[in-house]
């Protein structure tokens, strides 16, 4: 991958090799402190239901420097994309302004991809809340800025708004023993090239979002996935 930047008028190119991810070797640390004790793990794709499950557990999907969690810490490499979806948005009175969207639905647009969702303590059958978890192709190095810009990109190409905290390195997620936990194998894992900051499909993907930006995720999604020959299909799954 080769990354573009200028500095005082002067072109910087830097080029490095990026590894395939490993369903085997997921990185995450976990803690039972708030911010003390990350212990550093590596673990199958299948096992994670038995973290995500696990009683009162901190978790990051990085590691730290003496498993201490905060920004100044966080060690730059991951292969897990996490982001928290929190159902409906409310205006300042209470009202809500929009639906969130259902875990059917989620399920549904992602089918094609290989990830994990495990509702939260706030979850009801109302309001949908639950951590969506998804393997990278590639395992990326980013800082601080890099990976806030990355997963910036990345949350604007998922179908439905989330969290924007999710773009912090030292950002943790809470376990919950009673979370419902679905586990989904398909044929892609999230190809996260268009999202790494300072190259050129990175340049090309931000210009289609500007091109979309009158659109909402769910739009930019269907539009974005839209085949030539399947265009009523797409319309109809759309209008569902």
């Amino acid at each position: 991958i080769i990354k573009r930047e200028v500095v005082s008028g002067v072109e910087f190119f830097e080029g490095s090799m990026l590894q395939e991810t490993d369903l085997n070797k997921l990185q995450f640390s976990v803690s039972d402190h708030f911010a003390n004790g990350y212990e550093p793990m590596a673990k199958p794709f299948d096992k994670l239901p038995k973290l995500l499950t696990a009683p009162d557990m901190h978790w990051c999907n990085h590691y730290f420097n003496n498993e201490h969690r905060n920004e100044e810490n966080a060690l730059p490499g991951f292969n897990l994309l996490v982001v928290d979806v929190d159902g409906h948005e409310r205006d300042k009175t209470g009202n809500v302004t929009r639906r969130g969207i259902k875990l059917e639905a989620v399920h549904d647009l992602l089918k094609d991809f290989t990830f994990i969702t495990s509702t939260t303590k706030r979850h009801t059958e109302d309001e949908h809340r639950f951590r969506l978890i998804m393997p990278t192709n590639y395992e990326l190095s980013l800082d601080k800025d890099e990976y806030r810009e990355f997963m910036n990109a990345f949350l604007s190409w998922l179908p439905f708004t989330s969290d924007e905290s999710a773009n912090q390195r030292s950002k943790k997620w809470m376990t919950f023993d009673q979370s419902q936990v679905h586990v989904h194998k398909g044929i892609h894992l999230v190809d996260v090239l268009p999202f790494i900051p300072k190259t050129r499909l990175n340049m090309d993907y931000q210009a289609r979002v500007v091109d979309l930006s009158r659109l909402d995720n769910l739009e930019r999604w269907f539009l974005n996935n839209m085949d030539l020959g399947q265009r009523n299909v797409t319309l109809h799954n759309f209008a569902m």
